[in-house]
């Protein structure tokens, strides 16, 4: 991890809220990182985890301030009970799984104070063993940009920034910051007043696409959302957001009313809980909640509706196809390309049975409530 040179100036207090479901095997280095300044404010929020993650947390960071919800109430749900609580003039939201050091922090928070214009900040993320090129950041998910991105049209953004899309591409990184529609939840620094005049991440979904809806918001406010690739961090995809089988079934029980949301009951047979001890499979979550984004956000007829499900799901069966042959190709024991292909026609395959028809914002809540 890396921040910039400059000397570290005044500290305003900084509260880092973390979201622990099982995360026991995680939470330890991404505690021991942060250390101990006195100018974080850290506070764990456990959705009633059943390992020994409560346990590890006091061993590792006794000043932390833990919270422990008597269920699990999803990402959002726990992010903001733990802002509610928060003391800090900035707000970082991390996952368990992420690891970035105090000066990183630190480093984030004097971006934050350097112009009243940014109201979003977060640093370079880096995934060990991804194989997808892609930052933790990007345009808004409109049909041009998820369209640049699955058609590959996105890899020519180096020559003209028309054709960037949903996600940016590692090629394209440089040194400098700069300005980006969204980053992600994994590792965010706001503004608290950013947050509480925004009322905080939506609870429309129990997990995924709540950190994208929250920039959007931020920069519809007015304000800025920035990525600071000078300023580094770890996340260690996929150890903090394992689901259950039952929730990736083509027919399973995830809502497709036309004004439905993902269900995010705590009993829910739809668990999209992080570090779920139920058998592991691929999670489209993340797809489906984003189409929901899509259709409640952003786009303003059906047919603009079916024609983002057709390109993204048209792009994810491209690639389920080229991990396929690479499959029958490749003598590669480190890497299944056959279980990467599978899980891309998941994708592809639960997206295109959520229905095209236009959503509200039905079942729509922010904040504490």
């Amino acid at each position: 991890m890396s921040a910039p040179d400059e000397a570290r100036g005044d500290k305003c207090t900084i509260s880092v809220v973390i979201v622990t479901y099982n995360s026991a095997a995680v939470i330890e280095h991404c505690l021991a990182a942060l250390g101990s300044d006195p100018a974080l404010d850290i506070i764990v929020v456990d959705n009633d985890s059943i390992d020994d993650t409560i346990v590890r947390v006091s061993d590792v960071c006794p000043h932390a301030r833990v919270i422990r919800s008597e269920a699990n109430v999803g990402f959002a749900g726990g992010v903001n009970r733990g802002v509610s609580e928060a003391r800090g003039d900035h707000v970082l939201l991390l996952n368990p799984d992420a690891v970035v050091d105090a000066e990183s922090v630190f480093a984030l928070s004097r971006v934050l104070d350097s112009d009243d214009s940014i109201g979003v900040v977060a640093p370079l993320l880096d995934k060990p063993g991804e194989r997808l090129a892609i930052r933790e950041c990007g345009r808004q998910p409109d049909l041009w940009r998820v369209l640049c991105h699955y058609s590959g049209l996105s890899r020519f953004a180096g020559y003209s920034p028309s054709v960037e899309g949903l996600y940016l591409l590692k090629r394209h990184s440089s040194a400098d910051s700069r300005d980006v529609d969204w980053v992600s939840g994994a590792c965010m620094l706001v503004r608290r007043d950013t947050w509480m005049r925004l009322d905080g991440l939506s609870r429309r979904w129990f997990m995924y696409a709540e950190d994208i809806e929250f920039c959007l918001r931020v920069k519809e406010s007015g304000e800025r959302v920035v990525t600071v690739p000078a300023v580094t961090g770890v996340h260690l995809i996929g150890e903090s957001s394992t689901t259950p089988t039952v929730s990736q079934a083509p027919n399973s029980t995830v809502s497709r009313a036309p004004n439905s949301t993902v269900s995010r009951a705590p009993n829910s047979t739809v668990s999209q809980a992080p570090n779920s001890t139920v058998s592991q499979a691929p999670n489209s979550a993340w797809v489906v909640n984003m189409y929901d984004l899509y259709k409640w956000r952003i786009s303003r007829t059906r047919l603009q509706n079916i024609g983002w499900k057709w390109a993204v799901a048209g792009g994810l069966f491209a690639r389920s196809a080229a991990y396929r042959l690479r499959a029958t190709q490749s003598t590669d024991q480190e890497n299944d390309w056959g279980a990467e292909s599978v899980k891309f026609r998941v994708f592809a395959r639960d997206l295109l049975a959520v229905s095209s028809a236009r959503v509200t914002s039905a079942g729509e809540s922010r904040g504490s409530r």
